[in-house]
């Protein structure tokens, strides 16, 4: 299990830290393409995935997301629901709340319960940025997974085991706009916001 390194990547990284014309160098690839995907401004669609454990939708009127039940990796006390609002000015705001078990199941009781006390409408999807939550690391949306990262900003550990293949993989991460969505897990997403492989 690999649930460490991605815990102190997501702890280190900067999300507006990334020179695009650096990796694109590295990448031979257009430094317009890579500096739209690394863009903090990047907006990111993620579907519902009851199955994983988050809602899509809006809260207030702004693109929301609700991650639902405690991941296995917690590492302290949360709330069952957690909720994320991206507000129009770029700024992210975190809402928690408890709730019973039994209302943990996407439903109508769920629902109702995310509408009344948080003033979720669930949509099915929503268009969202880049974020770190700020208490619970394995929360989080970020361009790249982080053995990915290290290859795309030049930090493998060992440069002459680097290999073209690599490199290719860099590259088709970006191309096909992928990113990845932590929830206890970090779920490997398709540009169109479905999950692809964890």
């Amino acid at each position: 299990m690999t649930w460490f390194l991605d815990k102190e990547f997501l702890e280190k990284l900067d999300l507006g830290g990334y020179d695009a014309a650096a990796i694109a160098k590295r990448l031979d690839m257009p430094v317009d393409v890579v500096a739209r995907f690394v863009d903090p401004a990047r907006r990111y669609t993620v579907q519902t995935n009851e199955d994983y454990g988050w809602a899509a939708g809006k809260a207030y009127g702004f693109p929301a997301l609700v991650f639902f039940g405690k991941p296995r990796l917690t590492g302290g006390d949360q709330a069952q629901i957690n909720m994320v609002v991206f507000w129009p000015d770029g700024s992210i705001r975190f809402h928690d709340l408890d709730c019973l078990d039994e209302e943990l199941e996407i439903g109508d009781e769920l629902l109702n319960v995310l509408a009344e006390d948080l003033s979720f409408e669930h949509t099915g999807n929503a268009e969202v940025r880049a974020f770190k939550h700020e208490e619970f690391w394995h929360y989080a949306l970020v361009p790249f997974p982080w053995h990915l990262h290290a290859i795309a900003v030049g930090e493998k550990d060992d440069e002459e085991d680097e290999r073209e293949d690599d490199l290719m993989s860099v590259r088709s991460w970006i191309e096909d706009g992928n990113f990845v969505l932590q929830c206890g897990n970090n779920f490997f997403m398709g540009a169109d916001g479905d999950v692809e492989s964890s």
